[in-house]
């Protein structure tokens, strides 16, 4: 007899079974693996046997029921951290959790198997994608999956939905699930077409589409810290006659197929609903709405009676844009104004620092731009000029606490000169050398590029030129396409 409390295995066809009373031994036409039940919550082990070497040794624990509500899974998903404070005798920094953790280990650290299917929403992510929702329990492949998936949990945090079924969820829940759990999947994307058709129009769907969307921008935004300069990077002032306004720019007869944005302004509706919020915060969804309606109507006057027809403006831009590029960021002067920053002043828009650059200069006075300047000048590492002494001053405070790279210094830093990873088995080649070469580039200005560097950048180049080479014999042949593996297609 088998305890029914064990465990329940789904196999895949052509798997067979054999059970005696103290070891279950699973054996397929692919591989073997030995199973153990370790007591009744069906957490078993898998041992691979088959011919396959580099298998031997791994381990794989079949998920266990108890991961629904264990204390592990509460504990880590709170990320707590090391719990860093001072030691008993204030002689160092200790990490306090750390006893308790060597008792209390995170279970999804070691690889777990489940592939008994479920009854998760149809519209979630399948074997498609990086996490399968649609196998095993998928409340626990995502931290706080309770409240952030579809069921009872995320019905609870919104209301409106109490007693819907997932499937017919409205499809506003189902972008905002999608964008929060799997913002690269392909149901994401048809959901944000679809959801997007339907905003039009609708300045309430319009918000909360809006805001997801920048959800979803700043999930995907490189984790790696970089920034522009925003004082000290020069810039080109131009002018011209107006051609045509509207809250996305303005044009110039002089520089036609241009669009200048208005810089460091964003005039969306979440944007504007987060100004209107701000000011009264009171106001139910529909009153933002209505709200946002009438600031927008207010704006489209506000452009019409600041730029007359054949009216001049003066516009601050980033050096070399005009004649790179289609879309400008710029702040605009016109009658005297300088039209972003009363946008701004006015609600019919919100400052955000990451829709400018060194043309945004142009939106503070004097005093300001004069600091702006200083604090640059301190803070950005890499590639300051011969005349700054914090170019020869590398310091903890700069690297941790007020690290200010543009990103060809950062790659600089991380790709050629420094190293990404510092590996205490590789002391020589992770701390001495970079330390060599960082010295060499802040005393002569002159970067060396070591020859690993070298060679990656050249088989980097060599699949460029073969790709190259195989769409034009593709070409040549009438089979021109796309491969998701260009390097390997061109062989």
């Amino acid at each position: 007899m088998v305890d029914l409390r064990e465990a329940f295995l789904v196999v895949d066809r052509y798997t067979h079974i054999h059970i005696d009373p103290d070891k279950h031994a699973l054996s397929s036409k692919i591989r073997a693996a030995q199973i153990e039940f370790h007591d009744d919550h069906a957490l078993r082990q898998v041992r691979h046997q088959s011919s396959d070497t580099n298998s031997l040794g791994k381990e794989v624990d079949y998920q266990g029921s108890r991961q629904l509500d264990n204390f592990s899974r509460r504990y880590y998903e709170k990320e707590l951290g090391a719990g860093i404070g001072p030691s008993p005798g204030f002689s160092e920094m200790f990490g306090y959790t750390e006893p308790f953790r060597r008792f209390v280990q995170h279970e999804t650290f070691s690889p777990q198997a489940n592939e008994i299917p479920n009854t998760a929403a149809s519209w979630l992510p399948g074997d498609d994608y990086y996490v399968n929702f649609h196998e095993g329990d998928p409340y626990i492949k995502v931290d706080e999956g309770y409240a952030r998936l579809p069921g009872a949990g995320y019905e609870a945090l919104h209301p409106e939905l109490k007693d819907i079924n997932p499937e017919d969820y409205p499809d506003i829940h189902k972008m905002s699930i999608l964008a929060d759990v799997a913002p690269y999947s392909r149901e994401y994307h048809t959901f944000r077409q679809k959801v997007g058709s339907q905003a039009q129009g609708n300045t309430e769907l319009e918000i909360e589409y809006e805001k997801i969307l920048n959800r979803v921008k700043k999930t995907r935004e490189s984790v790696i810290k970089m920034n522009d300069r925003h004082f000290t990077a020069p810039v080109d002032e131009i002018s011209g006659t107006v051609d045509e306004v509207s809250p996305g720019g303005i044009t110039l007869n002089k520089f036609p197929g241009r669009r200048f944005q208005f810089s460091s302004v964003s005039t969306s509706a979440a944007d504007m609903s987060a100004r209107i919020l701000g000011e009264n915060n009171n106001l139910t969804r529909s009153e933002v709405a209505a709200e946002v309606d009438a600031r927008r109507s207010e704006l489209q006057d506000y452009l019409s009676r600041t730029f007359t027809s054949g009216g001049t403006a003066r516009l601050v831009i980033p050096k070399g844009a005009a004649a790179a590029s289609e879309q400008i960021r710029a702040v605009v002067l016109a009658n005297g104004e300088n039209v972003n920053r009363e946008l701004i002043d006015r609600g019919y828009g919100e400052y955000r620092e990451d829709l400018g650059g060194a043309e945004a200069r142009a939106m503070h006075g004097v005093v300001g731009r004069h600091l702006g300047s200083m604090a640059e000048g301190l803070a950005f590492q890499g590639d300051s000029g011969p005349l700054n002494p914090m170019r020869y001053l590398p310091t903890p405070a700069h690297t941790k606490f007020w690290q200010e790279r543009t990103p060809l210094a950062q790659y600089i830093n991380n790709e050629v000169v420094g190293t990404r990873m510092r590996r205490w088995q590789r002391p020589i080649h992770d701390f001495l050398m970079p330390y060599i070469r960082g010295t060499g580039q802040r005393a002569t200005g002159q970067v060396v590029i070591p020859d690993e560097v070298q060679m990656r950048r050249d088989l980097n180049t060599l699949a460029d030129q073969m790709t190259y080479l195989r769409e034009m014999a593709a070409e040549g042949a009438g089979t021109r396409g796309f491969h998701p593996f260009p390097l390997f297609a061109a062989f």
